[in-house]
């Protein structure tokens, strides 16, 4: 049984994964008719905010997991 934190929490992990792929994807389906500078300033940005949401949803995991151990040894019997 998950715990209703841990839930949430993997929500909204979900919810912001599928918020950076969707910026990507259409940073990517730009990218066609974008031959500039900026779009090379753009997509370095991009990765950077692609390695710190990988921290960010890797932190979340981290968080679930704890939620979860909590909830688990609420329901302990002693």
């Amino acid at each position: 049984m998950e715990s209703n934190q841990a839930q949430v929490i993997r929500q909204d992990l979900r919810n912001f994964s599928g918020a950076v792929q969707n910026m990507v994807q259409g940073v990517r389906a730009a990218s066609i008719s974008w031959g500039d500078q900026n779009y090379q300033m753009l997509f370095r940005s991009i990765q950077g905010l692609s390695i710190k949401s990988k921290r960010v949803l890797d932190s979340g995991n981290r968080a679930a997991q704890a939620a979860e151990r909590f909830f688990e040894i609420s329901q302990e019997q002693y």
